[in-house]
């Protein structure tokens, strides 16, 4: 009885380390250094908090300004502020006035908004174009304008009765997903030593990967519902589903937003949602067009989930819009004129 605690005992342990070694973001700067990413210095705390021990001011002659992505890394702290204030050109006698309510609003958003995990403390060259071009590419597989456009697309010009399907598993795992987020509350890779490569998703939470959960449950669940219904080889399919998953998962760690652990579990997600919802989506796609209640039930569905979603110590992405407790607008009111 006690070999058999003490084995199970074990186990769980060896999951754990395992589970720390794969969230490990010494294995996300690892994998970035393999693909092309030269790591030039590092101006943050280190993981433990300590400084980094890496110089902070390197020769500027050292960034390759031609490189992909080097415009944003080359930029100063001050550079970066002053392109994300959100001031447009104002007049002369205005200058000071907006410069300084800018500032304001900036200092109070980082303070409350982003914690140290989120921003990025290194500088970094790319030194391989093709890899950085393909993981970009497989990064905008799981954003809003690869949405906007493919299923558009897909509804106008080639099979409603499978885009409606593959909207309900998307639509299912892009809520569930982002919710986990909310809940599990996992930062990103912290950096240094990742260099991040994106700054859209920095204030989400990283556990699990919605691409990577996007990125198997849509090119798999189109090759499911497309394979009795269109004349194609099955094992081709089968490789651009299995190139699509892998380009989306890998690109999420190039770019240093997702550690391995993150990527995984959004895979496992993503399958998890297909094996349940598979079976029934000719009943549900059934139920939403033939019921007479759809009009009024389904718009309520859609609210009650909205409400329904988990409560967020701070403002990230995955809302539309600000938080009352920012006064943006005030801020623009401020100014003079």
């Amino acid at each position: 009885m006690t070999s058999r605690n003490g084995s199970s005992g074990g186990s769980c342990w060896g999951l754990a380390a395992l589970a720390r070694r794969l969230h490990s973001p010494d294995l996300v700067a690892s994998f970035q250094a393999a693909c092309g990413v030269e790591f030039l210095h590092s101006n943050g705390p280190s993981n433990d908090g300590t400084d980094s021990g890496v110089s902070s001011t390197p020769p500027q002659q050292e960034v390759d300004a031609s490189a992909p992505g080097a415009d944003e890394i080359s930029l100063s702290s001050s550079d970066r502020d002053s392109e994300d204030s959100g001031f447009a050109a104002v007049p002369n006698n205005h200058q000071d006035v907006a410069s300084a309510a800018a500032e304001k609003l900036r200092a109070e958003s980082e303070s409350r908004l982003i914690d140290s995990t989120m921003q990025n403390h290194v500088q970094f060259r790319i030194r391989s174009r093709l890899l950085y071009s393909l993981f970009v590419f497989g990064a905008a597989l799981g954003n809003e304008e690869f949405y906007l456009t493919f299923f558009p697309y897909w509804f106008w010009n080639v099979d409603g009765y499978a885009g409606r399907r593959v909207l309900i598993v998307w639509a299912a795992s892009m809520y569930v997903g982002q919710a986990l987020k909310e809940i599990m509350q996992i930062p990103r890779p912290a950096s240094p030593p990742v260099a991040k490569q994106e700054k859209r998703y920095e204030l989400e939470y990283g556990f699990p990967s919605t691409h990577a959960t996007i990125g198997v449950a849509i090119p798999f669940a189109l090759f499911f519902l497309t394979q009795e219904r269109y004349l194609y080889s099955w094992s081709l399919g089968l490789a651009v589903c299995i190139c699509w998953s892998m380009l989306v998962c890998l690109s999420r760690i190039y770019l240093g937003m997702h550690s391995f652990l993150d990527v995984i579990a959004g895979a496992l997600l993503g399958v998890i949602f297909l094996v349940v919802l598979y079976p029934y989506l000719d009943r549900l796609d059934r139920l939403v067009l033939t019921n007479p209640n759809t009009g009024w039930a389904l718009p309520s569905l859609l609210i009650l989930l909205c409400l329904a979603y988990p409560s967020m110590q701070r403002w990230n992405t995955a809302r539309g819009i600000l938080p009352p407790s920012l006064p943006v607008c005030a801020e623009y009111t401020s100014v003079p004129g």
